[in-house]
């Protein structure tokens, strides 16, 4: 399906059941283009959905048109974690699947016709205690392809190249840490202007917090971005990517309510005051 207006596009979908979302350049243009991220959405009902970024400023319209993927009842009802990322020089962003089965894969490509050259990363019992992962540029080269990985016991570890080395070139960042399994979402960003991502992790007591310059080293401190019982405690799914302005930087966070509200904040840094400027796109 297509959108006919902008402006009654995200209006028309009950953001309510909206499971996973993640944010890329699918539908062509780089970060260095003239159009905004576009969100991928996976559905409670197995549908998944793509809308495209919009190439105006206009904050309240960051989207000009959807695309149905999958229809209703498909595979994605399958899909325990899934994240975006750039795994190869050429072509578009794609996506990375924890599957309810164990298998990790990766659609290298992803765009409006579809899911393309599809890896398995792996496939075994103990990728069912992946609990959230998250792609981001966390080594040297220009792709968002180091996958880091939050486990059930609370210990963290990171993939590095997954386009290339799979899940084989694996370095634990954190042991076992009770603390970490209050950990809610986690996603990749920029927010510190480093040369590398930074890690968001939102908490279960609405505490929101970037570490950053995350590399296979870890332990870099922390900045905050909300305080313990903010309302983002209500917060049901974020991703971050650039909604605010075509050619802009990863530190807009979009968050899906627990209700069916949906909406960003633009150019958030972690220095310790409360997110400004939200812009309401369903609500």
């Amino acid at each position: 399906m297509q959108s006919v207006s902008s402006r009654t596009l995200l209006p028309r979908s009950n953001w309510k059941y909206a499971k996973h979302l993640a944010s890329g350049y699918f539908t062509g243009d780089s970060a260095n283009g003239k159009r905004r991220m576009d969100l991928f959405v996976v559905w409670e009902d197995g549908e998944a959905t793509l809308f495209k970024g919009a190439d105006n400023d206009d904050p309240k319209h960051p989207f000009s048109a959807e695309y149905q993927l999958e229809g209703k009842g498909s595979y994605w009802k399958s899909a325990v974690a899934v994240t975006a990322g750039r795994y190869t020089d050429s072509g578009s962003d794609g996506i990375t699947v924890r599957w309810a089965s164990g298998k990790l894969s990766t659609y290298t490509h992803v765009d409006e016709k579809g899911f393309r050259d599809e890896k398995a990363l792996a496939y075994s019992d103990s990728w069912k205690n992946a609990r959230l992962i998250t792609s981001g540029r966390f080594t040297g080269n220009a792709l968002r392809d180091d996958l880091l990985v939050l486990w059930e016991d609370g210990s963290t570890s990171m993939c590095t190249d997954t386009d290339v080395n799979g899940v084989k070139k694996e370095t634990q960042l954190t042991r076992a840490n009770p603390g970490f399994k209050d950990a809610v979402q986690i996603s990749a960003g920029e927010f510190t202007g480093a040369k590398t991502a930074d890690l968001l992790i939102r908490w279960k007591d609405g505490q929101t917090q970037v570490f950053p310059t995350g590399d296979t080293a870890g332990g870099h401190g922390r900045g905050q971005v909300t305080p313990v019982g903010y309302h983002w405690t209500h917060a049901a799914q974020i991703t971050v990517g650039n909604f605010t302005k075509p050619g802009g930087r990863l530190n807009d966070i979009l968050v899906r309510w627990d209700t069916t509200d949906l909406s960003y904040y633009p150019s958030v840094i972690a220095n310790g005051d409360k997110p400004t400027g939200e812009v309401q796109l369903v609500g």
